[in-house]
C-alpha cells in the first residue's frame, strides 16, 4: 500500500540534460539533480556526439544511480538533443536542465507540489544569474484559459517601459506536462536555424495549454559560460537575430495576438540587435578593430532593423536606447563602436 501510495503522490518526473563537451561543470549538474529532495527521478542523459570526457562521465554516473539512462548520438545541437530526450521519457512532468547548469536541491518537490495542487499543465519560474534572482514583478498565481494566457504569452514577449514584468522564455525555469507536449507533438527546432530554440518551443506550448501556474520561486542557477551559444562570437548572429524576429512577428500575427505584443518583441529585439554590437566590440581585439566597425555599419543598413528602430514609439525608450536607437538611422557605425566597447567596460565584458 505504501509504494501505491507513494506514487500517486509523487509522479515521475523526467529531466533531460542535453551534454555536448561540458567535463569542466558535468558532475556539478548531475549531481545537482541525483539529490534532489524528491526523489522519484528519471534522469535522461543526452551526449550530442561529445568529444571530450563528458559521454564516459555519463556512463560511470549511470553504474551508481539506476534512475539514469544514457543515449549516445551524433551531434546535431542543443535543440535536437532535448527532442531525443523527449523520446525517452516516461514521467508524468518534464524538466530540461542544461548541462554547464545546476538546480537547487529543493526545485522539483516545489514545483510538482504546485502542478498537483493547481492542476496546472506548465509551472514557471525564475532563474539565478551571477547569484542575483531574476527580477520580474509578473503576476505570480494560477492563469486559466484562453485570454489569460493570452495575457501571461504577450509577457513572454519581453519588458516595456523600462519595467520588468517579463514571464523568461527559458525552458530551463519550467515544469512541464508530459501529456501536453505529446498531445501537441511539441518539438524544439534547431538552434542552427532559430537561435533562440526555447522561444519557439515555449511559444507553440504556451500557445495550446490552458492552466500555467507562475511561481514566486528561482530555483535554477543559471552560469554564465562565455563558450555558450548566446555569448561566443558568430559572424552569422546578426542574421539569425532578424530571422528570429521575422519568426516570432508571424507567429504572433498568426496567433492574433494584440498591439501590446508587437511592442514587446520590437523592445526586446533591437536590446538583441546592441548585444550583437557588444561582441563585435568585444571580440575586436580578434577580429581586427575595423572589421567590427564595418559589420556594425552593416548591420545598419538592414532594412528590417530600420524599419524594426523607426517602429519603436518614442516612449518606450530610455534616453540611452534612444541615442542607439538614433545613431543606427543616422548609420554612425564608428560611434555605435565606441558605445559598444564603453557598455561593455562598465559590464566587465559580461555580455547581455
Amino acid at each position: 500500500m505504501d509504494g501505491i501510495k507513494r506514487k500517486i503522490e509523487e509522479p515521475l518526473v523526467s529531466i533531460i540534460v542535453p551534454i555536448y563537451n561540458v567535463e569542466r561543470c558535468l558532475e556539478r549538474c548531475i549531481n545537482s539533480i541525483k539529490g534532489q529532495s524528491y526523489r522519484n527521478l528519471e534522469i535522461v542523459l543526452v551526449d550530442d556526439g561529445s568529444t571530450d570526457k563528458s559521454g564516459q562521465i555519463c556512463d560511470r554516473v549511470k553504474q551508481d544511480d539506476n534512475r539514469i539512462q544514457v543515449v549516445h548520438k551524433k551531434n546535431s545541437g542543443l535543440g535536437m538533443a532535448r527532442n531525443t530526450g523527449l523520446e525517452h521519457v516516461a514521467g508524468k512532468y518534464v524538466m530540461f536542465v542544461d548541462s554547464d547548469d545546476y538546480i537547487d536541491k529543493n526545485a522539483v518537490k516545489k514545483l510538482v507540489v504546485c502542478a498537483l495542487e493547481h492542476d496546472a499543465e506548465i509551472v514557471a519560474t525564475r532563474f539565478i544569474y551571477e547569484e542575483r534572482q531574476e527580477k520580474t514583478t509578473i503576476k505570480t498565481g494560477l492563469y486559466v484559459g484562453t485570454e489569460e494566457i493570452k495575457e501571461l504569452f504577450v509577457h513572454m514577449m519581453g519588458g516595456r517601459n523600462g519595467v520588468s514584468d517579463q514571464l523568461n522564455v527559458s525552458s530551463c525555469t519550467k515544469l512541464y506536462s508530459t501529456l501536453l507536449l505529446r498531445e501537441i507533438n511539441a518539438k524544439f527546432p534547431s538552434e542552427r536555424k532559430l537561435i533562440w530554440e526555447d522561444f519557439a518551443f515555449n511559444c507553440d506550448v504556451f500557445a495550446n495549454c490552458h492552466r500555467v501556474f507562475v511561481m514566486d520561486y528561482a530555483y535554477y542557477y543559471y552560469c554564465y559560460n562565455n563558450s555558450s551559444l548566446t555569448h561566443k562570437y558568430n559572424p552569422d548572429k546578426f542574421e539569425k537575430v532578424m530571422i528570429m524576429y521575422e519568426y516570432m512577428t508571424n507567429k504572433l500575427a498568426t496567433l492574433n495576438m494584440p498591439q501590446e505584443a508587437f511592442i514587446r518583441i520590437n523592445n526586446m529585439f533591437i536590446g538583441n540587435v546592441r548585444t550583437c554590437m557588444k561582441l563585435e566590440a568585444f571580440y575586436a581585439k580578434v577580429n581586427g578593430r575595423v572589421n567590427a566597425i564595418n559589420n556594425i555599419g552593416n548591420m545598419c543598413m538592414d532594412k528590417r532593423l530600420q524599419k524594426l528602430v523607426l517602429d519603436i514609439p518614442n516612449e518606450e525608450m530610455t534616453k540611452q536606447q534612444a541615442v542607439y536607437n538614433w545613431l543606427i538611422t543616422k548609420k554612425w557605425s564608428i560611434v555605435l563602436y565606441i558605445l559598444a566597447v564603453l557598455q561593455n567596460k562598465r559590464k566587465r565584458n559580461l555580455i547581455n
